[in-house]
């Protein structure tokens, strides 16, 4: 029997750690608990049903949960919102506005994602079932604020890099800043924190811009949807810019020396102990990814 792991950040603030439960690495979902609840990512149809049963563990209605905010319309942070709305119809879904037409329809979606994953079969067995939502379930955002029962507004921040419809999203209550994929992931169990790099949308120079953008919002906690958080913000800006000039040095050595794409990777592998990565054989899907964004950024230049 699997036992969904939800973690205590604040008394009003929780962690799902969507590994426990899901045969892929996707986003965890951060609750906020006010008079009304609210979700940050979705996760997957995979991951989603162990969610909702953590909820209710902890005493909670989900009549009670009435706002999702995926950070990002990839389907490991918003592929289970389909899901979701069915079983939570009351639910909202406020999501970057350049996303909003990729959850009504997600076959564009899935189409980017075979860049990655290959086929279809494969996407499904990862990600699951990724169900479109009616509009009338959806409200565009870029920077502005969210309301919820029960406290003030959260902000939320246009933070374009690993994808141009990527939101980072500010709770005033906790001074928590849910970033997403704009400040990396993040591995708590190697204290390793690197580039979230996906193609075909990473940008570098708007990556740079961006963590310039969250600093200035002085939060006193990073809260990382791959996976957990940390409790000194000065740290992960530093790291993650160290991190993000690291791999696109590392990657565009390699083009310009004419290697291809398992070439760059070889040697990845091989520098990876540098930044403190303890197994490369179980990152190999983040290591292609990485590779390929940055490659197709390189080639956009």
């Amino acid at each position: 029997m699997i036992v969904p792991k939800l973690l205590k950040v604040t008394d009003s603030l929780y962690y799902f750690e969507s590994r426990t439960v899901s045969p892929f690495a996707v986003s965890g979902v951060y609750l906020i608990v006010r008079s009304e609840v609210a979700l940050i990512e979705a996760g997957t149809s995979i991951s989603a049903p162990h969610l909702l049963e953590a909820i209710e563990g902890l005493g909670i209605s989900l009549e009670r949960v009435t706002t999702l905010i995926p950070t990002h319309v990839h389907l490991d942070h918003a592929g289970g919102a389909g899901w979701l709305i069915e079983k939570l119809p009351h639910l909202k879904v406020w999501v970057h506005h350049r996303g909003l037409k990729h959850l009504a329809d997600p076959s564009r979606l899935i189409e980017s994602a075979k860049v990655l994953y290959g086929t279809r079969e494969n996407i499904t067995r990862l990600h699951g079932e990724i169900l479109p939502i009616p509009m009338d379930k959806l409200v565009g955002i870029e920077d502005g604020f969210i309301p919820l029962s029960g406290g003030p507004d959260f902000q939320a921040l246009d933070t374009p890099g690993h994808a141009p419809h990527h939101l980072s999203i500010f709770d005033p209550v906790s001074k928590s800043l849910f970033c997403g994929e704009s400040l990396g992931h993040y591995l708590p169990e190697y204290r390793l924190l690197y580039p979230a790099v996906a193609p075909p949308g990473f940008d570098l120079e708007t990556s740079r811009a961006t963590i310039e953008k969250l600093r200035a919002v002085n939060p006193a906690r990073i809260c990382f949807s791959q996976f957990g958080w940390r409790d000194d913000p000065e740290w992960v800006f530093s790291e993650i810019c160290r991190q993000l000039e690291f791999y696109a040095h590392l990657v565009k050595t390699g083009l310009d020396q004419g290697l291809d794409v398992e070439g760059i990777l070889d040697r990845l592998k091989e520098s990876l102990g540098s930044q403190g990565m303890k197994s490369p054989e179980e990152s190999g899907e983040m290591l292609l990814s990485l590779v390929l964004g940055y490659k197709m950024y390189f080639e956009r230049q």
